[in-house]
Parts: structure tokens; C-alpha cells; sequence
């Protein structure tokens, strides 16, 4: 009992941060999942942006958050679908890039718009 307690309260950051499923992305900053929920990041204070094959991160001092670009295929015997995250994902990157501060640092190796 003790340690399905302790998986229960070691999975919920992550269950709550699967709940939040919408970034948006504003002039005055970005909002997306978190580690503990939804986190708020305006643009004067994110000091990192990085990539992975996947998606963006957006870092400030004391918070993250991720923006899923990948797009998933899923195949079955009646054929195959591809869900995109977004349908232009350079125009996402490219916002992010024109208002994250030039005092970023980027890290970027996948999305870079072409």
C-alpha cells in the first residue's frame, strides 16, 4: 500500500502535465504544460530555447515548458494518418525566435526554420 502511495504521488506531476494539451503563444509570452500544471512564461524572461527531434522547449530561470512540433503517424490495415501538432511548424519556430530576447541562449539543431 505504501509504495503504490508513493508511485501515486511521484506520477502526478506528470499526469498533470499531460492534461494540458494547448500551447499559446502571445505577444507578451508563452503558455503551456509544466512539470506541477500550466506555466505562464513571458518573453522578457525566457534565458533558453532548445530543440529536440520533437519539439521546442522555452526555459525561463524557474520554469519550462514544451511545444510538441512532431508530427505522429499511425498505421493500421486500413491505412495510414498523420496527425500534425501544428500545420506550419517554421511559422511557430520563427515567432518564438523574433520574441525570445537576443540574451537567449538558442540551442536549436532540428527546427530551424528554412
Amino acid at each position: 500500500a505504501a509504495l503504490g502511495g508513493a508511485a501515486i504521488i511521484l506520477l502526478a506531476p506528470a499526469a498533470a502535465r499531460s492534461m494540458v494539451t494547448s500551447v499559446e503563444l502571445t505577444e507578451e509570452g508563452v503558455t503551456g504544460p509544466g512539470f506541477l500544471g500550466p506555466v505562464h512564461i513571458p518573453w522578457a524572461e525566457v534565458i533558453r530555447v532548445l530543440d529536440d527531434a520533437h519539439g521546442v522547449i522555452v526555459q525561463s530561470a524557474t520554469r519550462s515548458t514544451r511545444i510538441d512540433l512532431s508530427t505522429v503517424s499511425i498505421s493500421s490495415p486500413l491505412g495510414s494518418t498523420q496527425i500534425a501538432n501544428f500545420e506550419n511548424p517554421d511559422e511557430i519556430v520563427t515567432f518564438i525566435l523574433a520574441h525570445a530576447p537576443k540574451s537567449s541562449i538558442l540551442e536549436m539543431r532540428y527546427w530551424l526554420p528554412g
